[in-house]
């Protein structure tokens, strides 16, 4: 289940770890639910009485809504038999949005009592995009506390981004790690972690969320193992960069998702019934429309990047599809071309390590190119263009547009194509090591 669990993306991950709760509350547990009692002090060490106690996670709480009183006192109960685990982390939160004050502290099973001694809060800012950096006025930013290695809401709400495509969150607490997740209607999705320590400052402007659209059908069925359908089925959807949703299957098991994002994904799919439960989980690739899901199985599969045919002896695709004309790609001589994403270490270094060997290909009459073939927005590219003046052009998919597949739907980045003077592809997915032993049958 925990190999479930690191693939799932984070909402689906909270998702999963509430079914999980759901599960353990029908186990009978020895121990009963924990009090614990405690108070909130402003900065000047002053009780501060009608603030909401928030706990992360919050299902491990048998109560909801509990404020201070006017002595600034609170008192709640924990079930953290709950949690399933061993070691169960909670941690409460206190939040005056009026002032930018925040506190957090962690409790553990032996803590009975304790003090939140509120600070200067948190502040967070950010933008939500499309890819090509056009501001996305519905976009919605969930803010989520790290407990250990699991991330949880810190607020039931989301974050709408203004009229500019902003978003601004206040009153967290510092010290913390932090994890935010930002969709749109029609649109995926986009992550960023932050962590702040005492020695940096209380507000963090964050690179812009940038957004793919969601504009590829997904549909398929569920069934049992003896191929019969499963109503009523919940089927999660999951996916980097795509959006976190979840559907219901129909009297036949059908399953239709309103659009996901170009690429790989990862479908989870349970249903509880008679006090037992069945799931399994597929891969799958946008535009599928007949995917099936076959629950009692209970087996996983990774998702894996989408893969395109290989282009071994074929024709070098049109290059117009990644930005370069011909001024680019002279003819009558070979070609290497490398297909990377700048937001990967291993490109960046290899980047770096071809344009070392740039001078010695260009002797040799051997043409190079780069081409970012990963989505990203313009903003990053056009950044990292100026911070890295490379000796060779280098290209961009803009889209997942069908002519670009070549470059995008590669096993993974850094992806090498060489051709000869003819522009037929002589080999391609090979090391940088290897690239001699490649071109010697094409010199003359």
């Amino acid at each position: 289940m925990s190999a479930i669990r690191r693939r799932l993306s984070p909402p689906a991950r909270i998702g999963l770890a509430l079914l999980l709760a759901g599960f353990a509350a029908f186990r009978p547990s020895a121990t009963q639910a924990a009090k614990i009692s405690g108070r909130v002090l402003d900065p000047g060490g002053l009780p501060v009485s009608g603030i909401a106690l928030l706990f992360v996670p919050d299902y491990l709480v048998t109560s909801h809504g509990e404020k201070t009183d006017a002595k600034g006192q609170f008192e709640c109960a924990l079930n953290l038999q709950a949690s399933g685990g061993a070691n169960p982390k909670v941690c409460v939160v206190a939040r005056d949005s009026i002032r930018n004050l925040a506190a957090a502290e962690d409790i553990e099973e032996d803590t009975t009592t304790l003090e939140l001694h509120l600070a200067a809060g948190l502040t967070v800012s950010g933008g939500v995009t499309d890819l090509s950096g056009k501001p996305l006025t519905n976009g919605t930013t969930a803010i989520n506390l790290w407990i250990g290695n699991m991330g949880s809401p810190i607020l039931s709400e989301g974050f709408k981004s203004d009229a500019r495509g902003r978003f601004v969150i206040k009153a967290l607490p510092a010290n913390r790690r932090y994890w935010l997740w930002t969709t749109a209607p029609g649109y995926g999705s986009a992550t960023q972690n932050i962590q702040i320590s005492e020695a940096e400052t209380n507000f963090i402007e964050l690179e812009p969320f940038p957004l793919k659209l969601a504009d590829h059908p997904l549909a398929g069925r569920v069934v049992d193992a003896d191929d019969k359908p499963v109503a009523k089925a919940r089927v999660h959807l999951n996916g980097v960069g795509q959006p976190s949703e979840s559907v219901q299957t129909d009297t036949a098991g059908w399953f239709r998702f309103k659009g996901v994002c170009e690429g790989a994904l990862h479908l989870f799919a349970n249903v509880f019934a008679g006090g037992k439960s069945s799931y399994a989980s597929v891969s799958a690739e946008a535009g599928d429309t007949n995917v099936v899901i076959v629950l009692g199985s209970n087996a996983t599969g990774a998702p894996q990047r989408a893969k395109r045919p290989s282009l071994n002896g074929k024709p070098l695709p049109d290059l117009a599809s990644v930005g370069l004309g011909a001024a680019d790609i002279p003819k009558g001589k070979p070609l290497l071309i490398c297909l990377f994403d700048i937001e990967q270490r291993p490109s960046r270094r290899f980047t770096r390590r071809l344009a070392e060997r740039f001078d010695d290909l260009r002797q040799s009459d051997v043409v190079v190119v780069g081409v970012q073939a990963a989505a990203i927005a313009d903003a990053v590219f056009k950044e990292w263009q100026a911070d890295n003046a490379f000796p060779f052009p280098v290209g961009r998919t803009v889209d997942a547009a069908a002519a670009a597949k070549w470059a995008v739907e590669v096993e993974s980045f850094p992806w090498m194509i060489l051709t000869g003077a003819d522009r037929k592809v002589v080999a391609e997915g090979f090391e940088l090591e290897d690239l001699d032993a490649k071109l010697k049958p094409l010199k003359k």
